[in-house]
């Protein structure tokens, strides 16, 4: 039987997460209010998504500009200031990731749209006490963007207790994938290789983290679509769940792209980043079903596409 079309709201809609998403929902969707604070000229949205310039830190500009917006079956929230650099600005991410997301939350709880998928990061844990990363691990953050999203994440404990909200919060790790606009060491590493440009690869590329591509996020997210009914407020770690070292994902891109290693292995670290981290990504796998590509796959995937351009 077909499933019912459903209506979404989708923050952060024109970023690297939000419009992957959207493109996947579109199909399956009667309508998706995009909200992001600027949209590309040159990019076309689906036919079924209606686009609102609105930054979520301006409360009386969300509300005045969602007004219209009758019903809507889940709010996706994406949107969310990024850690580009060691930069530090305790304020900028408050406003951004804590006052948008609890201004969001106010807005919802008026319109009755009581249903939120949020995305959340590996940075509230921190530097891991254990590996793999259980979500009942403490939340340590190291950096004022894992502090932001820890304060978001209460925020949606309190709606879904306080306000009878329905909430899925996704920790996502390093997210990689074609064009994506965020920082990431994959993007970084390739950007060089192809342009045959050496680099210092820290800690002798002994370093351990698990990436997940943008194709798995959207996946996870899509799963949360279909699950939420089942939740009030639950938590899942969202990684590719196959840890590697450094030095084996460049590996497998020299490899895809058949080229040579022009890189070089130092002993420094890394100085805004020198422990493994991986989460346990075993309640998503059992609770939503998710089961993301092999890493192997998902840089394949994304290097075709990098190649296809030239």
């Amino acid at each position: 039987k077909s499933r019912k079309k459903l209506s979404f709201i989708v923050t952060g809609g024109s970023g690297f997460v939000g419009k992957s998403l959207i493109e996947k929902l579109s199909a399956q969707s009667k309508v998706i209010y995009c909200l992001d604070k600027k949209f590309s000229k040159n990019y076309k949205f689906p036919k079924n998504v209606k686009k609102i310039k609105v930054d979520l830190k301006n409360y009386k500009d969300l509300k005045k500009k969602t007004i219209n917006i009758k019903k809507i079956d889940i709010v996706i929230h994406t949107a969310a200031k990024q850690p580009f650099s060691k930069e530090n600005n305790l304020q900028e991410y408050i406003n951004a990731n804590v006052i948008g997301t609890g201004n969001l939350l106010n807005i919802c709880e008026e319109k009755k749209f009581l249903k939120i998928i949020a995305c959340s990061s590996f940075s509230v844990y921190g530097k891991p006490d254990k590996l793999p990363i259980k979500e009942n691990h403490d939340l340590n953050p190291i950096n004022t963007y894992g502090l932001s999203k820890v304060l978001a994440e209460n925020l949606y404990k309190f709606y879904s207790k306080n306000r009878k909200f329905k909430i899925i919060i996704l920790r996502f790790d390093g997210i990689f994938g074609y064009k994506q606009n965020l920082p990431g060491f994959i993007e970084f590493a390739t950007k060089k290789i192809l342009k045959k440009e050496k680099f210092e690869v820290f800690a002798n590329g002994n370093l351990v983290r698990d990436q997940i591509s943008v194709d798995d996020v959207v996946s996870i997210i899509i799963k949360s679509v279909k699950y939420i009914k089942n939740f009030n407020h639950i938590i899942f770690n969202a990684g590719s769940g196959q840890p590697k070292k450094t030095k084996k994902i460049l590996n497998i891109i020299f490899k895809d792209l058949k080229m040579k290693s022009n890189i070089k292995y130092t002993k420094k670290l890394n100085p805004n980043f020198n422990y493994n981290t991986f989460m346990d990504i075993s309640k998503a796998k059992k609770y939503l079903k998710f089961n993301p590509y092999s890493l192997k796959k998902s840089i394949s995937i994304m290097l075709n596409k990098i190649k296809n351009e030239s």
